[in-house]
Protein backbone atom coordinates (compact mmCIF):
# COMPACT_ATOMS: atom_id res chain seq x y z
CA UNK A 1 0.00 0.00 0.00
CA UNK A 2 1.36 3.51 -0.92
CA UNK A 3 0.70 5.14 2.70
CA UNK A 4 2.52 2.28 4.01
CA UNK A 5 5.29 2.96 2.00
CA UNK A 6 5.60 6.51 2.83
CA UNK A 7 5.06 5.57 6.60
CA UNK A 8 7.91 3.50 6.37
CA UNK A 9 10.01 6.57 4.95
CA UNK A 10 9.08 9.04 7.26
CA UNK A 11 9.76 6.50 10.27
CA UNK A 12 13.61 6.21 8.98
CA UNK A 13 14.55 9.29 8.63
CA UNK A 14 17.50 10.86 11.03
CA UNK A 15 15.84 14.59 11.72
CA UNK A 16 19.15 15.41 13.81
CA UNK A 17 21.45 13.97 11.07
CA UNK A 18 18.56 15.99 8.23
CA UNK A 19 19.44 19.31 10.03
CA UNK A 20 22.83 18.74 10.30
CA UNK A 21 22.95 19.14 6.54
CA UNK A 22 20.91 21.67 6.28
CA UNK A 23 22.37 24.46 9.65
CA UNK A 24 25.69 24.24 10.35
CA UNK A 25 24.63 24.97 14.22
CA UNK A 26 21.85 23.04 16.17
CA UNK A 27 17.84 24.49 16.25
CA UNK A 28 15.14 23.50 17.75
CA UNK A 29 11.94 21.98 16.33
CA UNK A 30 8.41 21.77 17.86
CA UNK A 31 6.43 19.54 16.00
CA UNK A 32 2.69 20.56 14.45
CA UNK A 33 1.43 17.15 14.41
CA UNK A 34 -1.34 15.84 12.31
CA UNK A 35 0.94 12.81 11.50
CA UNK A 36 -2.04 10.53 11.42
CA UNK A 37 -2.19 10.06 7.66
CA UNK A 38 1.45 9.50 7.28
CA UNK A 39 1.67 11.75 4.80
CA UNK A 40 4.47 14.45 5.80
CA UNK A 41 6.32 15.33 8.99
CA UNK A 42 5.74 19.35 10.12
CA UNK A 43 7.70 21.11 12.31
CA UNK A 44 8.39 24.68 13.55
CA UNK A 45 12.01 25.74 13.31
CA UNK A 46 11.47 27.84 16.70
CA UNK A 47 15.07 30.20 16.07
CA UNK A 48 14.26 31.21 12.38
CA UNK A 49 9.94 30.95 12.82
CA UNK A 50 10.29 28.71 9.65
CA UNK A 51 8.51 25.35 8.61
CA UNK A 52 10.52 22.38 7.74
CA UNK A 53 8.21 19.91 6.05
CA UNK A 54 9.60 16.23 5.41
CA UNK A 55 7.33 14.35 2.82
CA UNK A 56 6.43 10.67 2.31
CA UNK A 57 5.52 11.10 -1.59
CA UNK A 58 8.30 12.60 -3.22
CA UNK A 59 5.73 13.58 -5.60
CA UNK A 60 4.02 15.77 -3.02
CA UNK A 61 7.45 17.49 -2.25
CA UNK A 62 7.85 18.58 -6.17
CA UNK A 63 4.03 19.37 -6.09
CA UNK A 64 4.39 21.89 -3.25
CA UNK A 65 7.76 23.41 -4.41
CA UNK A 66 6.55 23.84 -8.03
CA UNK A 67 3.63 25.50 -7.68
CA UNK A 68 4.47 27.72 -4.95
CA UNK A 69 6.66 29.09 -6.87
CA UNK A 70 5.04 29.29 -9.87
CA UNK A 71 1.79 31.77 -7.88
CA UNK A 72 0.94 35.22 -8.30
CA UNK A 73 0.12 37.33 -6.20
CA UNK A 74 -3.16 37.55 -4.99
CA UNK A 75 -5.35 38.11 -1.92
CA UNK A 76 -4.28 34.87 -0.16
CA UNK A 77 -0.72 34.84 1.37
CA UNK A 78 0.73 32.01 0.09
CA UNK A 79 4.24 30.77 1.80
CA UNK A 80 7.41 31.52 0.56
CA UNK A 81 10.33 28.38 -0.07
CA UNK A 82 13.26 29.25 1.57
CA UNK A 83 15.56 26.26 0.76
CA UNK A 84 14.96 22.73 -0.11
CA UNK A 85 16.36 19.29 -0.68
CA UNK A 86 16.84 15.43 -0.13
CA UNK A 87 18.14 13.69 1.95
CA UNK A 88 18.47 9.94 1.80
CA UNK A 89 16.05 9.84 -0.90
CA UNK A 90 13.46 12.19 1.35
CA UNK A 91 12.32 15.11 0.22
CA UNK A 92 12.30 18.08 2.05
CA UNK A 93 11.53 21.94 2.50
CA UNK A 94 11.52 24.72 4.52
CA UNK A 95 9.09 27.68 3.94
CA UNK A 96 8.09 30.59 5.52
CA UNK A 97 6.21 30.42 8.77
CA UNK A 98 2.82 32.94 7.85
CA UNK A 99 1.21 34.80 10.82
CA UNK A 100 -2.34 33.65 12.01
CA UNK A 101 -4.38 30.75 13.19
CA UNK A 102 -5.89 28.07 11.21
CA UNK A 103 -9.59 28.88 10.43
CA UNK A 104 -11.08 25.64 11.19
CA UNK A 105 -9.40 26.31 15.13
CA UNK A 106 -10.63 29.74 14.94
CA UNK A 107 -14.35 28.59 13.15
CA UNK A 108 -15.04 26.09 15.98
CA UNK A 109 -13.62 28.24 18.86
CA UNK A 110 -15.49 31.33 18.90
CA UNK A 111 -18.81 32.34 18.87
CA UNK A 112 -18.35 36.04 18.01
CA UNK A 113 -16.87 35.57 14.34
CA UNK A 114 -19.30 36.84 11.61
CA UNK A 115 -19.30 33.15 9.67
CA UNK A 116 -21.03 33.94 7.04
CA UNK A 117 -19.55 37.56 5.97
CA UNK A 118 -15.57 35.31 6.24
CA UNK A 119 -16.89 32.79 3.87
CA UNK A 120 -17.95 35.54 1.35
CA UNK A 121 -14.42 37.00 1.77
CA UNK A 122 -12.80 33.14 0.88
CA UNK A 123 -15.25 32.76 -1.92
CA UNK A 124 -14.13 36.46 -3.37
CA UNK A 125 -10.11 35.64 -2.28
CA UNK A 126 -10.45 32.09 -4.55
CA UNK A 127 -11.85 33.90 -7.35
CA UNK A 128 -9.00 35.75 -7.50
CA UNK A 129 -6.77 33.38 -6.87
CA UNK A 130 -7.89 31.55 -9.80
CA UNK A 131 -7.87 34.75 -11.98
CA UNK A 132 -4.37 35.50 -11.60
CA UNK A 133 -3.31 32.16 -12.37
CA UNK A 134 -4.99 31.86 -15.19
CA UNK A 135 -3.56 29.16 -17.71
CA UNK A 136 -4.10 29.14 -21.62
CA UNK A 137 -2.90 25.90 -22.08
CA UNK A 138 -4.84 23.00 -23.70
CA UNK A 139 -2.62 20.50 -22.47
CA UNK A 140 -1.32 19.19 -18.77
CA UNK A 141 1.66 17.57 -18.13
CA UNK A 142 1.42 14.51 -15.80
CA UNK A 143 4.30 12.38 -14.27
CA UNK A 144 3.97 8.75 -13.87
CA UNK A 145 6.71 6.24 -12.90
CA UNK A 146 9.78 9.36 -13.28
CA UNK A 147 8.60 10.54 -16.78
CA UNK A 148 6.66 13.23 -18.01
CA UNK A 149 3.41 12.48 -20.20
CA UNK A 150 1.39 15.67 -22.22
CA UNK A 151 -2.09 15.15 -22.02
CA UNK A 152 -5.19 16.86 -22.91
CA UNK A 153 -6.99 17.86 -19.74
CA UNK A 154 -10.35 15.76 -20.30
CA UNK A 155 -8.35 12.58 -21.06
CA UNK A 156 -6.87 13.18 -17.77
CA UNK A 157 -10.45 13.57 -15.92
CA UNK A 158 -11.27 10.33 -17.64
CA UNK A 159 -8.55 8.25 -16.51
CA UNK A 160 -8.71 9.84 -12.82
CA UNK A 161 -12.45 8.87 -13.00
CA UNK A 162 -11.59 5.19 -13.84
CA UNK A 163 -9.32 4.67 -11.43
CA UNK A 164 -11.70 5.82 -8.66
CA UNK A 165 -13.98 3.16 -10.10
CA UNK A 166 -11.23 0.83 -10.24
CA UNK A 167 -10.05 1.18 -6.75
CA UNK A 168 -13.42 0.94 -5.27
CA UNK A 169 -14.95 -1.92 -7.29
CA UNK A 170 -11.99 -4.00 -6.00
CA UNK A 171 -12.10 -3.04 -2.28
CA UNK A 172 -13.74 -5.86 -0.90
CA UNK A 173 -14.14 -4.01 2.78
CA UNK A 174 -16.69 -1.40 0.84
CA UNK A 175 -20.31 -2.00 0.95
CA UNK A 176 -22.98 -0.13 -0.80
CA UNK A 177 -21.90 -1.47 -4.35
CA UNK A 178 -25.58 -0.14 -5.65
CA UNK A 179 -25.23 3.29 -4.54
CA UNK A 180 -21.26 3.31 -6.12
CA UNK A 181 -22.60 2.12 -9.46
CA UNK A 182 -25.47 4.30 -9.76
CA UNK A 183 -22.72 7.23 -8.36
CA UNK A 184 -20.67 6.14 -11.55
CA UNK A 185 -23.46 6.11 -13.86
CA UNK A 186 -24.38 9.69 -13.11
CA UNK A 187 -20.64 10.94 -13.28
CA UNK A 188 -20.57 9.20 -16.96
CA UNK A 189 -23.91 10.90 -18.02
CA UNK A 190 -22.46 14.43 -17.62
CA UNK A 191 -19.13 13.74 -18.70
CA UNK A 192 -20.32 12.30 -21.79
CA UNK A 193 -22.51 15.81 -22.40
CA UNK A 194 -18.46 17.19 -23.27
CA UNK A 195 -19.12 19.14 -20.21
CA UNK A 196 -15.53 19.41 -19.05
CA UNK A 197 -13.46 22.76 -20.57
CA UNK A 198 -16.78 23.82 -22.21
CA UNK A 199 -16.35 27.76 -21.68
CA UNK A 200 -13.84 26.55 -18.87
CA UNK A 201 -10.81 28.02 -18.63
CA UNK A 202 -7.48 26.07 -17.08
CA UNK A 203 -5.85 27.67 -13.98
CA UNK A 204 -3.71 26.13 -10.90
CA UNK A 205 -6.21 24.53 -8.63
CA UNK A 206 -4.92 23.99 -4.65
CA UNK A 207 -6.90 20.85 -4.73
CA UNK A 208 -7.73 20.59 -1.26
CA UNK A 209 -9.19 24.25 -0.28
CA UNK A 210 -10.64 24.03 2.72
CA UNK A 211 -10.99 26.07 6.12
CA UNK A 212 -8.33 23.32 7.53
CA UNK A 213 -5.94 25.08 4.84
CA UNK A 214 -6.45 28.42 5.45
CA UNK A 215 -4.92 30.87 8.57
CA UNK A 216 -6.63 33.69 9.37
CA UNK A 217 -4.61 36.65 11.26
CA UNK A 218 -7.26 38.65 13.16
CA UNK A 219 -4.54 41.47 13.95
CA UNK A 220 -4.89 42.69 10.20
CA UNK A 221 -7.55 40.38 8.90
CA UNK A 222 -5.29 38.67 6.02
CA UNK A 223 -5.96 35.18 4.82
CA UNK A 224 -3.42 33.03 4.03
CA UNK A 225 -3.25 29.44 2.18
CA UNK A 226 -0.56 27.15 2.85
CA UNK A 227 -0.61 22.77 1.69
CA UNK A 228 0.00 22.80 -1.89
CA UNK A 229 1.23 19.43 -2.40
CA UNK A 230 -2.06 18.05 -4.12
CA UNK A 231 -2.46 21.35 -5.94
CA UNK A 232 -2.60 20.92 -10.26
CA UNK A 233 -4.11 22.58 -13.30
CA UNK A 234 -7.44 22.43 -13.55
CA UNK A 235 -10.92 23.98 -13.90
CA UNK A 236 -12.00 26.26 -10.76
CA UNK A 237 -14.90 24.27 -10.39
CA UNK A 238 -13.05 21.21 -9.10
CA UNK A 239 -11.62 23.62 -5.79
CA UNK A 240 -15.22 24.13 -4.86
CA UNK A 241 -16.26 20.77 -3.90
CA UNK A 242 -14.57 19.85 -0.64
CA UNK A 243 -16.58 22.96 0.94
CA UNK A 244 -20.08 21.09 0.02
CA UNK A 245 -18.17 17.83 1.45
CA UNK A 246 -17.48 19.47 4.66
CA UNK A 247 -20.92 20.52 4.66
CA UNK A 248 -21.08 23.95 6.85
CA UNK A 249 -24.58 24.71 6.15
CA UNK A 250 -26.75 25.97 3.86
CA UNK A 251 -26.45 29.74 4.12
CA UNK A 252 -22.35 29.65 4.81
CA UNK A 253 -22.23 27.48 1.51
CA UNK A 254 -24.16 30.19 0.05
CA UNK A 255 -22.19 33.00 0.90
CA UNK A 256 -19.16 31.32 -0.16
CA UNK A 257 -20.80 31.02 -3.40
CA UNK A 258 -22.16 34.52 -3.88
CA UNK A 259 -18.83 35.32 -3.26
CA UNK A 260 -17.01 33.42 -5.46
CA UNK A 261 -19.43 33.94 -9.00
CA UNK A 262 -20.55 37.18 -7.51
CA UNK A 263 -24.59 36.38 -8.62
CA UNK A 264 -26.48 33.13 -8.09
CA UNK A 265 -27.28 32.83 -11.68
CA UNK A 266 -23.30 32.21 -12.31
CA UNK A 267 -23.57 29.45 -9.88
CA UNK A 268 -26.83 27.90 -11.40
CA UNK A 269 -25.23 28.12 -14.66
CA UNK A 270 -22.09 25.85 -13.25
CA UNK A 271 -24.47 23.23 -11.13
CA UNK A 272 -23.88 20.77 -13.46
CA UNK A 273 -20.11 21.08 -13.64
CA UNK A 274 -19.70 21.57 -9.94
CA UNK A 275 -21.80 18.12 -9.39
CA UNK A 276 -19.54 16.22 -11.65
CA UNK A 277 -16.50 17.29 -9.98
CA UNK A 278 -18.40 16.90 -6.44
CA UNK A 279 -19.05 13.69 -7.46
CA UNK A 280 -15.46 12.53 -8.55
CA UNK A 281 -14.03 14.47 -5.44
CA UNK A 282 -16.35 12.11 -3.61
CA UNK A 283 -15.33 8.80 -5.08
CA UNK A 284 -11.64 9.88 -5.07
CA UNK A 285 -12.08 9.82 -0.80
CA UNK A 286 -14.16 6.69 -0.72
CA UNK A 287 -11.43 4.90 -2.69
CA UNK A 288 -9.07 5.34 0.21
CA UNK A 289 -10.74 6.92 3.26
CA UNK A 290 -12.84 3.89 4.72
CA UNK A 291 -9.99 1.98 7.03
CA UNK A 292 -7.45 5.18 7.11
CA UNK A 293 -10.04 8.01 7.95
CA UNK A 294 -13.75 6.70 8.74
CA UNK A 295 -15.30 10.34 9.51
CA UNK A 296 -13.81 11.11 6.16
CA UNK A 297 -15.43 8.52 4.17
CA UNK A 298 -19.28 9.01 5.61
CA UNK A 299 -18.96 12.38 4.95
CA UNK A 300 -17.97 11.76 1.07
CA UNK A 301 -20.62 8.86 1.25
CA UNK A 302 -23.47 10.93 2.36
CA UNK A 303 -22.00 13.58 -0.08
CA UNK A 304 -22.61 11.10 -2.89
CA UNK A 305 -26.06 10.05 -2.12
CA UNK A 306 -27.58 13.29 -1.27
CA UNK A 307 -26.13 14.82 -4.43
CA UNK A 308 -27.70 12.30 -6.82
CA UNK A 309 -30.76 12.55 -4.42
CA UNK A 310 -30.86 16.32 -6.04
CA UNK A 311 -29.56 15.48 -8.97
CA UNK A 312 -32.19 12.98 -9.57
CA UNK A 313 -35.22 15.22 -8.11
CA UNK A 314 -34.19 17.86 -10.72
CA UNK A 315 -33.53 15.86 -13.52
CA UNK A 316 -35.64 12.44 -15.17
CA UNK A 317 -32.74 12.56 -17.45
CA UNK A 318 -30.84 10.50 -14.49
Amino acid sequence: MVHQQRAKKLERINITKLLNSIFNHSVSLVNMGNDELERNRVYVIKEYNYILKIYGDNSRWRNEIKFISKLNKCSFRVPEVITFGMFEDVGWVIIEKLQGDLLIDKYNESSCLDKEKIWHNIGEKLREFHEKNKLKEDYIYVTKENQIKKMRYEEYVSKKIEKFKYAIRNNNEINHYDTYEKCFSVIDIIFNKNIIRNNGELTICHNDFNIRNILLNEKDGQFSLIDFETAFIGEKESDLVLILIDNYGNSNKNAFFKGYYKNDNLYEKYEEKINLYLLIKCIEICSWAYTRANDYYNKAFNTIKETIKKIEENNNEY
